[in-house]
């Protein structure tokens, strides 16, 4: 908690004074650096400026939605800080996800009393499909409960409790809360008899346009893919695959 906010809290002060020295170069109260030129050329374009890139959340969509996120993530934090932590974590706030993922293991290791190299993750989506910390189950006593993922290429069928075809017009589809749960990783070898996806969970949308099996190792190192998701599938895998489904 402390570096999340402390990352946020940095961002939002270098926003705020970025901005307050904008405004004074354009009252002519201070010269226009070639930053706030390109600060101002950035805004009035709708665009993220690099200056704010550089220090915060990854500029792959307009200014409008970038700004709406930061706010939405300074309120998650605000919250957790306020009234202690929620029932379940939403993974695009972490500015760190993959130290969040470390940490669960972490913990499981403690708890197994155990080295974490033997301490992997187990993936179960749950029937709730409620964003909404008020409605969300309780904190379960092992692992975590996230949320805010979407499907890519395919959907969530609850009934079947598998991945299916999108329907008619879909590009995504959300997924419901997803628990997180650490386990020996024998034990978790041994138990799973079912088939499933390896879904690679990225921070942002954002996709190149290569093939799939080359664009999972490239997305890892330009996209901040974050961890491999196992979902059923009642389908074969390699259909997953092919279609290049993420999250």
């Amino acid at each position: 908690l402390f570096q999340e906010a402390s990352h946020h809290s940095e961002l939002i002060r270098r926003v705020l004074q970025s901005l307050t020295n904008l405004g004074c170069a354009l009252r002519g109260e201070s010269a226009m650096a070639p930053e706030m030129q390109q600060l101002a050329l950035s805004i009035g374009a709708g665009a993220v400026p690099s200056l704010w890139e550089a220090h915060g959340i990854p500029a792959t969509m307009p200014l409008l939605s970038w700004s709406r996120e930061l706010a939405a993530r300074a309120r998650f934090w605000g919250s957790w800080a306020n009234k202690g932590r929620p029932n379940s974590m939403w993974l695009t706030a972490f500015a760190f996800p993959k130290a969040f993922v470390v940490a669960l293991c972490r913990r499981g290791a403690v708890r197994f009393k155990a080295s974490i190299e033997d301490v992997s993750l187990e993936f179960e989506v749950l029937d709730s499909t409620s964003w909404s910390c008020e409605d969300q189950p309780k904190k379960p006593v092992e692992g975590c409960h996230v949320h805010g993922f979407f499907l890519e290429g395919c959907r969530w069928d609850s009934k079947a409790q598998s991945l299916a075809p999108l329907q008619s017009k879909e590009l995504m589809s959300p997924l419901p809360l997803v628990w997180f749960r650490p386990v020996i990783a024998k034990q978790r070898d041994q138990n799973g008899q079912r088939a499933v996806y390896k879904a690679p969970t990225y921070r942002t949308a954002f996709k190149l346009a290569v093939p799939h099996r080359l664009r999972q190792n490239q997305c890892r190192r330009e996209s901040g893919s974050v961890v491999d998701i196992e979902l059923p599938s009642k389908t074969n895998p390699e259909v997953w695959a092919l279609a290049g489904v993420t999250l």
